[in-house]
C-alpha cells in the first residue's frame, strides 16, 4: 500500500482548472524539466532515447501525457490503455520505483521555474499529490510486469549467434543468451528491449524491437530495418535521428558480438484464447511492421487448426523492400494463409501474384468482403506499420462495420489513448456546417475532412468559385457564391448555417484585411451562426496577442473582435502554425527543381526556429474540432479562446535548410545579409508585391518574429486532436519535393 496520501475533490478540481495551463505551457515545462534532470543525473541518459530528447519528441510526449491526466484526473479510466502501454515499456527499460522519485522532484521544479508565481501553492501541492497518484499506479503495474518476468529483472547479456538479410532494407539478428538458460516464453506480437553501446555519445542507448519469430527456448529473433541516408560512422546523428541505434546494429554488430536485452513486454500480441481456435484472423502491415505479424503468423500456422482464416496483407515500396516474401509465399501455399501484396513502386522484373497483387498503398477496397471475413463477427483484425497507415487502415475497417474491440494496433506512442476523442457526427444531429472560403487550400481541406464525417447535406459550402465545389454539391452540399472583394455578397451568405468556418482573408494590407474579416463577422451574427471558427497565423509566441510580424497583425486585430463580439457569437481562434508547404517564403523562394547552393536570407539559420505542420493536417484538426463542437456545445472546451496547432518539433532554418538539401541530395548552405539586401532581391519583389505595391519590407518582419521564437512554440493540442503524431517534417518535404 503506498504512503502517500489520496487527492481531495479540491486538489482535483485545481488539477483540472490547469488543464488550459498545460495546454499553452505543458511542452516547455517538459522540455526544462528533461534538461535539468539530465543535467543532474547523465546516468540516466541510458534511459532517455538521445534523438528524441533532441529533436523535442520526448518532451512533447510527456507534455501529451501531462494534459490527458490533468484532463481525465476524475476519470482515470480512460487512461487504462495508456498507462498499460507506458508501463509495459517501462518495465523493458528496468525503470525502477527510486526513479520516480527523481521525476518527480524536477517535473515540479519544472513547472515552479516556467510559471514562476502562478504555481500557487494550493497547485503545488495539489500537482504533488497527482504525481504521487500516477507514479503508485504505475509503479504497482511495473511490479506485476516484473513478478510475471520469472526472475528475469535486469539486462541479460546475449550472443549474436546469426544475422541475415531479408530485403534491402531488412536484416534479422537472432540473440542467444550467454548464459544458456531457456528462455521464456512470450505473446507473439511482443518486443524486446536492445541496449548497444553507442560510442558517439559515451554511454548505451536502448530501443525497442518487435520479436518477428514465434516463440523459441534457444534463441530470439528481431528484424531491423536499416535506415536511408544515415552513416552510422558519423557521430552527429546519433543526437539527432532515431533510426541511429538500427543502422549501428547493421553497420557494426556482427556474429559473436554481445547485446544487453531485455525480457519481452508489450501490450500488442496476438490473443492467448484465439490462438488455437477456429477464430478468423487479418494481420494488415506496411514496411518494417510486419515483423510482429510474421511471429503470429508463424505462430497461428504452427498450433492453430487448418481450417482456421488468415490472411496476411502487406504493403512495401518495393518488391525488393519487402522481408520475408518467400517466406510467407510458402505458407500461403503449405496452410491456410492467404497472402496480398501491395506495392507501390513496380520494376521490370516484378510478376503480378508473385511479387505483388495490387499496386499502390494497402486499400482495403481493393480487396472483397470475404477476404477480410467480415461476415464473421469474431474475425479479428491485427495492424502495424506507421501511425497514420495504422489508423487509416482502423477507418477503412470500422467503415466495414468492424467493432472497435476486435481491432489490435501496435502503438509506442502514448497520445493515440490520451486524446480527447473526437467522433462522427452524431447521427441524430440537425446542425448546418458552413465554410467559407471553401474553394482554396485550406478551405478545400477542411471540407474533405468534414465530408468524411458529416452528410454532404449537412454542409453549405460559400466560395469565390463555386464552380469548383460541383462534386459536393452533387452529393447533397449546398453551395453559395460569395467573396471578400465583394462585401454585399456575404449579406445573405450564411443564412441557415448554425456553425461557420471561416477562412482567413489572403491579403497583405491589414486594415483591408481586418474590415474584410469584420464584414464576414458581422454577417455571421445577423444571419443568426451560433458559432464562429476563425483561422489565424502561428506568430506570436503561444497564445500572445503581440507579434512584430507584420502579417500577424490583422490575425491578432480580428480575434479581438472575436473576443469583443463573443457575447453575439461565441468563437474559437486558431492558430496555424506555418505550413510545410511554405518553405520557399523562408528560404528566398528556394526551387528544388533549379537548386542554388547557397541561400541567403536575413537569418543565421541558427536560434530559434520553427514549428513546421502540414497544411492537410491543419484542415484534418479543424474539421475534427468543429465536429466536437457540434456533437456537444456545452462542453466544448476552446469556447471563446485561441488554440495554437502547431508542429510536432521545433526546427531551425539551418535544418530546415539541411533537410531540404538533403532532400534533394544536394548539399545547401545558408549566407545571411541584411534585410536591405534581402528586400532587393528580384524574387522577394516578385513575391510580396499586391495590388502594384511592394510589401517585402513589411513582410521581412517575419524574420525578426522567428528570431525572437515567436514559431517556435510546439503545442500537444495538434496530436491530441488528431488522434496521433503530426507528421514529420521530413516526410512532409519528401512528398512535396522528392
Amino acid at each position: 500500500m503506498s504512503s502517500n496520501p489520496a487527492m481531495t475533490s479540491d486538489q482535483i478540481a485545481v488539477i483540472k482548472a490547469t488543464v488550459p495551463v498545460l495546454a499553452q505551457h505543458g511542452n516547455t515545462i517538459t522540455t526544462v524539466f528533461y534538461r535539468n534532470m539530465l543535467e543532474a543525473h547523465p546516468e540516466l541518459n541510458t534511459i532517455f532515447n538521445t534523438p528524441n530528447q533532441v529533436n523535442g519528441h520526448q518532451p512533447r510526449a510527456l507534455a501529451g501525457a501531462l494534459y490527458a491526466y490533468a484532463s481525465h484526473i476524475d476519470d482515470l479510466g480512460a487512461l487504462s490503455s495508456a498507462v498499460e502501454l507506458i508501463c509495459n515499456k517501462h518495465a523493458s527499460l528496468y525503470i525502477q520505483p527510486d526513479h520516480y522519485k527523481i521525476v518527480g522532484k524536477y517535473l515540479l521544479e519544472a513547472m515552479g521555474e516556467v510559471l514562476g508565481a502562478a504555481l500557487t501553492p494550493e497547485i503545488l501541492d495539489a500537482w504533488a499529490t497527482a504525481y504521487w497518484q500516477l507514479a503508485d499506479l504505475m509503479i504497482g503495474r511495473e511490479k506485476q510486469l516484473y513478478e510475471q518476468s520469472e526472475g528475469w529483472t535486469d539486462w541479460r547479456d546475449f550472443k549474436i549467434v546469426n544475422k541475415v538479410k531479408e530485403s534491402e532494407e531488412i536484416t534479422s539478428f537472432y540473440l542467444a543468451p550467454v548464459d544458456g538458460k531457456p528462455l521464456p516464453n512470450f505473446q507473439p506480437g511482443q518486443y524486446i528491449s536492445v541496449q548497444a553501446h553507442v560510442p558517439a555519445l559515451e554511454y548505451a542507448q536502448a530501443r525497442q524491437y518487435s520479436l518477428s519469430d514465434q516463440p523459441k527456448p534457444d534463441y530470439y529473433r528481431i528484424s531491423v530495418k536499416k535506415e536511408t541516408g544515415i552513416n552510422s560512422s558519423d557521430p552527429a546523428p546519433a543526437v539527432t535521428h532515431p533510426g541511429y541505434i538500427s543502422n549501428l546494429l547493421h553497420d557494426t554488430y556482427n556474429i559473436g558480438d554481445t547485446l544487453q536485452v531485455s525480457h519481452p513486454y508489450g501490450d500488442f500480441y496476438l490473443s492467448p484464447s484465439k490462438s488455437e481456435t477456429t477464430t478468423p484472423v487479418v494481420l494488415i502491415s506496411a514496411g518494417v511492421g510486419l515483423t510482429p505479424l510474421t511471429s503470429m503468423v508463424n505462430t497461428l500456422t504452427s498450433q492453430a487448426p487448418e481450417s482456421r482464416k488468415l490472411h496476411f496483407i502487406h504493403g512495401a515500396r518495393t518488391s525488393a523492400g519487402r522481408a520475408f516474401k518467400d517466406h510467407i509465399s510458402k505458407l500461403s501455399l503449405s496452410s491456410p494463409v492467404q497472402a496480398t501484396f501491395f506495392t507501390s513502386h513496380l520494376t521490370e522484373s516484378d510478376k503480378e501474384g508473385t511479387d505483388y497483387h495490387h499496386v499502390g498503398r494497402v486499400d482495403l477496397n481493393k480487396l472483397d468482403d470475404k477476404d477480410l471475413y467480415l461476415e464473421d463477427t469474431q474475425t479479428e483484425y491485427y495492424i502495424c506499420g506507421p501511425e497514420k497507415f495504422m489508423t487509416d487502415i482502423e477507418s477503412s475497417l470500422k467503415a466495414k462495420g468492424v467493432a472497435a474491440d476486435r481491432i489490435k494496433m501496435e502503438l509506442f506512442v502514448v497520445h493515440r489513448y490520451t486524446n480527447i476523442r473526437y467522433h462522427r457526427l452524431k447521427s441524430n444531429m440537425t446542425t448546418k456546417i458552413g465554410v467559407f472560403p471553401a474553394s482554396g487550400g485550406l478551405g478545400t481541406s477542411i471540407v474533405n475532412h468534414l465530408s468524411k464525417q458529416v452528410p454532404a447535406s449537412q454542409l453549405v459550402l460559400v466560395a469565390r468559385k463555386p464552380e469548383n465545389l460541383v462534386k459536393l454539391q452533387g452529393e447533397g452540399a449546398t453551395v453559395r457564391h460569395a467573396d471578400y472583394d465583394q462585401p454585399s455578397t456575404l449579406d445573405t451568405a450564411f443564412d441557415g448555417i448554425d456553425v461557420l468556418m471561416l477562412v482567413s482573408y489572403a491579403s497583405f494590407e491589414i486594415e483591408h484585411r481586418v474590415k474584410s474579416h469584420r464584414l464576414a463577422i458581422d454577417a455571421a451574427i445577423k444571419s443568426g451562426v451560433k458559432h464562429i471558427f476563425y483561422s489565424s497565423l502561428g506568430f506570436g509566441t503561444g497564445l500572445s496577442d503581440k507579434s512584430v510580424a507584420h502579417v500577424m497583425g490583422a490575425h491578432i486585430e480580428t480575434e479581438k473582435y472575436l473576443a469583443s463580439s463573443q457575447d453575439k457569437i461565441p468563437y474559437t481562434s486558431i492558430r496555424e502554425g506555418l505550413y510545410s508547404e511554405s518553405f520557399p517564403i523562408y528560404t528566398a523562394w528556394f526551387d528544388p527543381q533549379n537548386p542554388v547552393d547557397e541561400i541567403t536570407i536575413p537569418h543565421t539559420g541558427s536560434g530559434p526556429g520553427i514549428a513546421w505542420v502540414k497544411r492537410d493536417e491543419l484542415g484534418e484538426a479543424t474539421a475534427n474540432l468543429i465536429v466536437a463542437h457540434v456533437n456537444d456545445p456545452a462542453n466544448f472546451k476552446y469556447r471563446n479562446q485561441v488554440v495554437l496547432l502547431s508542429g510536432p518539433r521545433e526546427i531551425s532554418l539551418a535544418e530546415t535548410i539541411d533537410i531540404i538539401g538533403r532532400t534533394i541530395g544536394k548539399p545547401l548552405s545558408i549566407r545571411e545579409i541584411s534585410v536591405d539586401e534581402y528586400v532587393r532581391l528580384p524574387q522577394i519583389g516578385d513575391k510580396h508585391t499586391y495590388k502594384d505595391v511592394d510589401l517585402s519590407r513589411e513582410w521581412a518582419t517575419a524574420w525578426q518574429a522567428i528570431k525572437n521564437g515567436e514559431t517556435a512554440v510546439v503545442s500537444p493540442a495538434l496530436g491530441e486532436i488528431l488522434g496521433r503524431e503530426p507528421e514529420a517534417y521530413e516526410k512532409t518535404i519528401k512528398e512535396l519535393i522528392g
